[in-house]
This record gives structure tokens, sequence and C-alpha cells, in this order.
């Protein structure tokens, strides 16, 4: 809509091309279609058909229609990369869920008395702030609280003037100390308890969600009502793999450093008993793969 109103009087016959298919209904906006009918845009060129319930196909057909040469697919599937947290809202209506850990090159994430915080350079820390800027959350477990008691916020030496997300906690057992760095006040807070959890945080709201153990599924539903489309999972290996071993972590970043830290103990990302067979494992596609000081940064996504 910006373009077309920059563009001004040059609009008059153009290509018009975009990612989305062009909106023919009434929401937070009027519809793009009256927009470029407006214009004297002749022809439309889009990647990807809008996946909204009541959308899908109504601005191509309308634009048709009223005479202009309409072609959709065109680069869809970089399109549909480029606007997948969009599209993934449209079609499971819970947050796209990004895990991040940092780890030794035999993968571990901490030596075996639970020692973490070396592991990756300054360079790596850097980054990690970036990508905590761009989500709108941030869940780490009780056990990520008690071990490095976090703030989970962006400083600002490595984004200025951040906008900080939303700090979560996963506390089934009502562990987190009432004085952890977490409840400071620097960001809002939510403590997702259980039905057994009696107790009140500082600076923070209580939500209840599951009985013994917090039910993750309603969780994203509940995050989803409260306009959190994008959420960065940084805890440690029982919290990232109960998101990807539940089916709802979609991309994973692993910053990985230049060491052996070894061991039988030492924790790994991926707790539990793991996959028992060939069937239950997890595939990943690789995405991008960047050397960031002396360590390396590999960013998947989740095969669904």
């Amino acid at each position: 809509m910006e373009a077309i109103l920059s563009a001004g009087e040059a609009t008059e016959g153009a290509t018009l091309y975009v990612t989305l298919e062009p909106c023919n209904h009434h929401g937070r906006t009027p519809p793009c279609t009256e927009a470029i009918l407006r214009a004297g845009i002749s022809n439309v060129v889009f990647a990807i058909d809008d996946p909204n319930e009541g959308v899908l196909g109504g601005g191509a057909d309308f634009l048709r229609l009223a005479g202009l040469d309409v072609q959709g697919g065109t680069l869809a599937c970089e399109a549909t990369y480029v606007n997948r947290f969009f599209l993934h809202h449209a079609r499971t209506r819970r947050p796209w869920v990004i895990t991040k850990f940092a780890s030794s090159l035999d993968g571990k994430i901490a030596t075996r008395s639970g020692e973490s915080k070396w592991i990756t350079g300054l360079e790596s820390r850097a980054r990690a702030h970036r990508l905590r800027a761009m989500v709108d959350a941030i869940a780490v477990g009780t056990g990520t609280v008690l071990a490095d008691d976090p703030k989970l916020t962006v400083k600002e030496k490595y984004v200025p003037m951040p906008r900080q997300p939303i700090r979560i906690v996963l506390d089934s057992k009502c562990r987190t100390p009432k004085n952890a760095e977490v409840l400071s006040g620097a960001a809002p807070t939510l403590i997702i308890i259980t039905e057994q959890c009696k107790k009140d945080f500082p600076n923070a709201e209580e939500i209840t969600c599951g009985k013994e153990k917090v039910d993750l599924h309603r969780l994203m539903g509940i995050l989803d009502q409260r306009g959190i489309r994008r959420l960065l999972v940084e805890g440690g290996e029982g919290v990232i793999w109960s998101f990807i071993n539940e089916g709802l972590a979609d991309e994973i970043y692993i910053f990985m450093g230049s060491m052996i830290i070894g061991g039988d103990i030492s924790p790994t990302p991926a707790g539990g008993e793991g996959s028992a067979s060939e069937d239950d494992i997890i595939p990943l596609t690789l995405r991008d793969v960047k050397r960031i000081g002396d360590g390396v940064l590999v960013h998947y996504e989740v095969n669904k």
C-alpha cells in the first residue's frame, strides 16, 4: 500500500510484484485490491496465496474479473520461507518457536558441574541478543533460572534501543526464587505454573497451565491470544527437548564454540530418553552455516 502511494501517477499501467496475494477483505485496513484498481495498475505478479480462511484466491479472482493480468506462484518457495512466521500463524494459530542453544563441538551445553557461560565468544553473544530482539517472548525453564540466573533482556550494547521481549519461565514446581533476575521488572514476565503451585511472584504474572506438568500445547494457545507470534526458547536440555519432541519447535539455532567438553553426564540440548528407533528421529533442514569469531552458527528448520 505504501509503495503504491509513494509511486503516485507512475502506477498507471504498471506491473505490481508482491510476495502475498493481494487481499480482498476489510480488516485493520481496507482491501488491497481496491487500492490496486484506483492506482490503475495493469498487471499483478504474486508469489503465494493468502492462506487465511475466507481469503484464499479471492484477491486474485477479483482482480482478474476487473480485467487485470494476474499471475501467481512466482518464486513461491523463496517467498514461503521469507513469510514463514505469517503463514505458520495463519495455519496453526500458535507462535513460531525458535530454539537456541550454545554447545561445544561434541554437542555439550555445559560441563558436568553445570558451567556454560563461556562456551561462546563475544561475537556469538551479540548475535544471540539480536535474535532475542526479533522475537516477542523468550522462554526458559527453572533449571536455567537456578543455574544461571539470567535477566533475559536484550542488552543495548548489542542492540541499540531494543524492544524488550516478554520473559517466560516454565515453573511446574514453583522453584523460581523471588529475588531472581527474571523478576527484576526490567521487562514483563510470565511465570507458567501448574495447579500444584501455591506461590506469588513479584513483578510477574502467574498463569496456571497444567496439573503437574506445564501443558506446552495449551500454553501455545494462551501465548497466541496475547499476540505472541515468535517465541525464542533458551531453556536447558529438558525444555528444549520438550518443545522439539512435542512437535512445537520450528527452527533451531546452534552457536557452536571451538572446544570439546566430553563426558557421559555432561548435558546435551536434547534430554530425556531420546529416539527409540529411526522412525522417531526428528528430521531437520539445514538453512545456513556462518562462521562467527572462532565459532560457528548453524541454523536448521524442523521438518513438519
